[in-house]
């Protein structure tokens, strides 16, 4: 298909990924306008084009799964390409929606996102075609898992919802006897994305430490593919990775522990991915999001797929998105089938991203919602740095507050040259971190986001 000269692009979300995306595209000279549904206030303030949110439609709060009133709003605006980014966006099928009124889409389908938004199924499609995973199975009641506890190996285990559950659908166990009392737990916070369950051992290096984990991105156009870049995402609350899991406080990009061998297995991973998908005729255009464990096992790395993610990851998204040279060139090429003659261009720079949190997030943050955000014009301000919106709004008098969409509000991604490290490049975002603040001081943020390649690269050096 022809690559049009003025693109009306939508995007659908409305968290930091979103806001980079919306970013990226603004950057082309073929893109004249983007719209983001629902979007978030700093889209609109931080970009080159003219960028347009739909938070409500006839009235109507919009949420990201709401097909009818996103075709309405595209064809009302003169869409010309989307970009389905959302993950609950994904699994509903929205990209089905745009692409059946002849909307060029990145998105997989509703088909294909099963292997996001049930978990279960994506093990038993990596059981069929060879991609390598930890033991597991797969229960629906509480007293099933238990039971099978009694009798198995007492050893720590992820217990992982099946279905979507905002990236915090996971907990550990420490042996046998944790796992039993946690599955209630997990279950009563995630009462219909837990419905369904798995208990997974918990991913070790032969000498009994935990492995590390990457993210690799691909972009599929339902035949070809190409890698987009790695990253390293930091999902546990607290400094020095403890605490409870969240759906990211951050993360750097490219990660040095993406040698040469880690890569080879990923991008091995991601072609079985997408043979399966062709095979079971569930293909269609969409990002591929590789979550993956290196171990140390036998005197070599092994990697292990932790999940497939059907679409860009959170703040991954802001890190690989960012450093793309030709992003528009080839998310429109992978929207319209047609990767052949697409090498995607990176530039080469380092980048971290810092999110800041509202006080009590990952668990109850309601006491903040409503409060003023402080200093976002002046962390904007800071060299080297980009700031996006997540859960972020803005009232009538123009001043910004903790909207309560997201317990993440904003993030704050720095970048740097190929030949800085990343304790500068954090540095910026750290900077830009010091402007903000959310009244009441409930502002929360990790500031050893990137410590492993920082201990990596110090290692290095010495």
């Amino acid at each position: 298909m022809r690559e049009l000269d003025k693109n009306t692009v939508v995007v659908i979300g409305g968290t930091g990924r979103e806001h980079a995306l919306v970013d990226s595209y603004a950057k082309s000279p073929n893109v004249e306008r983007v719209i983001c549904i629902p979007g978030n206030p700093l889209m609109e303030k931080n970009s080159q084009k003219e960028v347009t949110i739909f938070q409500s439609y006839d009235g109507k709060r919009l949420r990201t799964t709401d097909k009818k009133e996103i075709i309405e709003i595209c064809k009302a605006n003169g869409v010309t390409f989307a970009d389905v980014a959302q993950d609950d966006a994904v699994a509903a099928g929205v990209a089905d929606a745009t692409r059946s009124i002849g909307i060029p889409t990145i998105g997989f389908g509703e088909r294909a996102a099963i292997l996001e938004a049930d978990k279960a199924y994506s093990r038993d499609f990596c059981r069929e075609y060879g991609i390598p995973i930890p033991d597991y199975e797969v229960f629906t009641s509480k007293a099933a898992g238990i039971r099978y506890l009694r009798n198995a190996p007492d050893i720590k285990r992820a217990i992982k919802a099946a279905y979507l559950a905002g990236g915090k659908g996971v907990i550990s166990g420490e042996n046998n006897k944790d796992t039993a009392r946690k599955i209630g737990r997990l279950r009563g916070s995630f009462p219909q994305a837990a419905k369904k369950y798995l208990l997974e051992e918990w991913m070790l290096n032969d000498d009994g430490t935990p492995g590390e984990e990457f993210s690799a991105f691909f972009i599929f156009d339902g035949n070809n593919w190409e890698s987009l870049g790695d990253a390293q995402d930091y999902k546990l609350e607290g400094v020095g990775d403890t605490g409870e899991n969240t759906g990211s406080m951050g993360g750097n990009s490219p990660t040095l522990i993406y040698t040469d061998e880690v890569r080879g297995q990923a991008e091995e991973i991601a072609e079985k991915t997408f043979s399966g998908l062709k095979e079971k005729r569930l293909a269609s255009p969409g990002i591929l999001y590789v979550s993956g464990m290196v171990l140390v096992q036998r005197g070599r790395k092994l990697v292990k797929l932790t999940e497939h993610n059907m679409r860009f990851g959170d703040p991954e998204g802001q890190l690989i998105a960012s450093g793309m040279e030709n992003f528009w060139e080839t998310m429109w090429a992978a929207g319209n089938g047609d990767l052949d003659n697409i090498h995607v261009k990176r530039d080469g720079k380092k980048r971290v991203d810092i999110a800041g949190m509202a006080n009590g997030y990952p668990r109850d943050y309601s006491a903040v919602v409503g409060m003023e955000v402080f200093g976002v014009d002046d962390a904007m301000a800071v060299d080297g740095v980009r700031v996006f919106g997540a859960g972020i709004g803005k009232d009538a008098s123009g001043k910004y507050r903790v909207s309560g969409t997201n317990g993440r509000i904003f993030h704050i991604v720095g970048e740097g040259e190929v030949d800085e490290s990343f304790k500068d490049v954090r540095a910026k975002p750290l900077t830009g971190m010091s402007k903000v603040d959310i009244e009441g001081n409930n502002l929360r943020y990790r500031p050893d986001i990137a410590w492993q390649d920082i201990e990596r690269e110090r290692r290095l050096q010495y």
